[in-house]
């Protein structure tokens, strides 16, 4: 996403990241992948459960999880799409752009 935030700029779209990581964390690595948009911490996965992204089915070291998930949520405060992705396996830059062109 960093390397094609123009490609956003059409649709006023501020790109946001929610982690379950420490802020500490999301920090460092914001920092080494010269990551400018926001990373936000949600320790407890309280947003994650609120969208219900969590896997259930994660198991050990993976347990409580969330899928990749982009969610796209309007000025009026109300989800538009959600764009589902795999652990090894995001969506790319452009499947984001042509939903966001979906809804001009």
């Amino acid at each position: 996403m960093q390397k094609d935030l123009t490609k956003f700029q059409p649709f006023k779209a501020q790109i946001v990241a929610v982690s379950y990581d420490s802020q500490k964390v999301l920090a460092e690595f914001a920092k080494s992948a010269q990551i400018d948009f926001p990373l936000l911490s949600d320790p407890g996965s309280k947003v994650i459960d609120a969208y219900r992204l969590k896997n259930e089915s994660a198991r050990d070291g993976q347990a409580g999880i969330p899928h990749p998930t982009t969610i796209v949520v309007g000025q009026d405060q109300i989800v538009q799409f959600k764009l589902l992705g795999k652990v090894r396996k995001r969506h790319s830059t452009e499947e984001l752009v042509r939903a966001l062109k979906g809804l001009n």
